[in-house]
């Protein structure tokens, strides 16, 4: 399932690259896009409302990420233990002109990199329905680009567990749009950071979910 609205920044060639990737490690997933229709676009709400009409085993993917076969493979087939599964073990970030490369039908392995993110705990997940359900899904609250997966992530992590399998994510160039500094910037990283202080800690977590709807769980 992959959130997606089409924009100035995310065009529908970028979502092309995403979905042939999930293709080629999984001819036969049933793969969907989901738009929630929040104004501006809500992506979790838009996971919440595409995980409503999934099946048990769940590949999140964001429409400017390219997995890797074996490692999204091993991901799907593990996932029923109820944990987070990582397809990757770091993300490659890619400049503007890598990105156009692949477009031109180039491997991602070969595109030019800016940063190279070692932590990251989004981009592309595979989880099941039942975990989804548990933690309330991710928080609609987080209404600027970012800070949603990590929040989700740490739910997830002190309930569940996470598990990072080897391989690489590739990350395509798109505008920074995380207005850095604003005021809804400020607000997501102080809710980011309420999770990150109540990780491990199931008491302090499922209180923290419990004090929000997500209307699309």
């Amino acid at each position: 399932m992959v959130p997606w609205r089409t924009s100035r920044t995310h065009k529908p060639r970028r979502l092309e690259v995403c979905l042939a990737a999930i293709r080629a490690a999984l001819p036969d997933a049933d793969i969907r896009t989901f738009d929630s229709g929040h104004q501006p676009f809500n992506r979790a709400a838009s996971r919440n409302g595409g995980m409503a009409q999934a099946g048990d085993i769940v590949i999140v993917c964001d429409g400017d990420a390219i997995a890797e076969p074996e490692p999204l493979r091993a991901a799907v087939a593990a996932a029923g233990d109820g944990k987070m599964h990582l397809p990757y073990t770091a993300v490659r970030l890619l400049t503007q002109d890598g990105s156009e490369t692949i477009h031109q039908g180039d491997k991602p392995v070969t595109a030019r990199v800016w940063h190279v993110n070692p932590y990251s705990v989004g981009g592309c997940v595979v989880i099941s329905r039942d975990t989804w359900t548990a933690v309330g899904g991710w928080d609609e609250r987080f209404t600027n680009w970012g800070f949603e997966d990590t929040a989700f992530w740490c739910a997830v992590d002190t309930f569940y567990g996470t598990v990072r399998h080897e391989g690489t994510l590739y990350d395509l160039w798109h505008i920074d749009k995380r207005g850095i500094g604003s005021p809804q910037w400020q607000a997501g990283k102080a809710m980011c950071e309420r999770y990150t202080d109540a990780r491990g800690d199931a008491v302090a977590m499922r209180a923290l979910i419990e004090e929000r709807t997500c209307a699309s769980v």
